[in-house]
């Protein structure tokens, strides 16, 4: 919440305005995914987020900075509890690549994300709230470098991301999936195929 504030003397003479921002100190949102080097001829660089709060929130205020510039002030500004949001390079590209019904795309983003690594941030009115260096170094995952897969974090990273727990390979993974899941959580490995019959001996 942004405050301002006058004070009012006897007289009816008003102090210089005096404003500032507060907020709870659990982070409403989460990055969950991040495609920074997509495939040769699939321009579809994206980045995800995530409402990990129990209420609906208001994105007016926040911006992602340093490695790509967006300013969440138009388009989608709302978040339910749970939801996701992506900003993309570009949405034409975006849109040709994946089915966008039911993903909620807050915009374009100006810039672009390094295939080699760099810093990314997430701020609300010019305070760092989550902030992180992905790289492509070997201890990174590599099937998200130019391999067509996302970067995920993992559930243990989810929670303390305002700590630099980004920062580190070991906590993420790439995505199931070629060309993730943006929009929606990315399953685990085996959670949406299930073998249950084999026949071994036809003759």
């Amino acid at each position: 919440t942004h405050l301002k504030a006058r004070v009012r003397n006897l007289n009816g003479e008003w102090s210089a305005l005096a404003e500032a921002t507060f907020w709870t100190p659990e982070i409403p949102l989460a990055v969950t995914e991040l495609m920074y080097h997509a495939p040769d001829g699939n321009p579809h660089d994206y980045i995800e987020v995530k409402n990990i709060s129990d209420q609906s929130i208001t994105l007016k205020g926040y911006k992602l900075d340093n490695a790509i510039d967006f300013k969440f002030k138009n388009g989608p500004v709302s978040l339910g509890s749970g939801e996701y949001m992506v900003v993309v390079d570009d949405i034409d590209a975006f849109s040709s690549s994946y089915p966008t019904n039911g993903i909620l795309i807050a915009g374009e983003f100006s810039g672009d994300f390094s295939n080699s690594g760099e810093e990314v941030d997430l701020e609300f009115r010019n305070n760092d709230l989550i902030s992180f260096t992905y790289s492509d170094a070997r201890n990174w995952p590599q099937a998200a470098d130019g391999a067509g897969h996302s970067l995920v974090p993992l559930d243990s990273a989810m929670d303390d991301q305002e700590l630099g727990s980004l920062d580190y390979g070991g906590n993420w993974r790439a995505s199931t999936y070629l060309g993730g899941s943006p929009g929606y959580a990315d399953p685990l490995e085996g959670e949406s195929v299930v073998l249950n019959e084999v026949i071994a001996h036809t003759d």
